[in-house]
């Protein structure tokens, strides 16, 4: 018995969506340069040039560090579907998810959670959509293929 517990321990996959090292790693360049932009130039005022600095400077070392500890994740697990970022985090078990869809956005494909019919009357508003904005920086398509293959209902 102890045997196939173990088994069924390592057959147990996980999948791990970070976003794209390069991507980000030009996104802090960028907001370092602009950090420094705000150093040399005076025009806005002095203070205003030191606080732009010393906020776009901020951004860019969190955002590397976020790159260097993959802070920000989709997390696909036997307990569900888990994605981290700065601002929020959310978590869906396998069993409250019904399928994933994308819909436009800005111009853009987004990817949304629909849930199940007994979670949407205790959870959401009627019409109301959850974004589940986890492609970092890949192609939507890929990610939602992905996301409906790990699906178990």
């Amino acid at each position: 018995m102890k045997k196939d517990q173990l088994s069924r321990e390592i057959q147990n996959t996980k999948v791990l969506i970070k976003p794209i090292w390069w991507r980000q790693s030009l996104f802090s360049l960028f907001i370092l340069v602009l950090g420094f932009y705000f150093a040399f130039v005076s025009y806005f005022g002095e203070f205003a040039s030191w606080f732009g600095m010393l906020t776009f400077v901020t951004f860019a070392v969190l955002n590397f560090l976020d790159l260097l500890c993959s802070w920000s994740c989709l997390r696909i697990d036997d307990d569900g579907y888990f994605l981290r970022t700065w601002w929020r985090r959310k978590g869906f078990a396998h069993h409250e998810i019904k399928d994933f869809e994308t819909r436009e956005y800005a111009n853009r494909k987004l990817i949304v959670v629909l849930l199940k019919e007994k979670l949407v009357q205790e959870t959401v508003q009627e019409g109301e959509t959850i974004p589940f904005p986890c492609t970092f920086g890949r192609p939507a398509e890929e990610v939602l293929e992905l996301l409906k293959k790990n699906l178990r209902n």
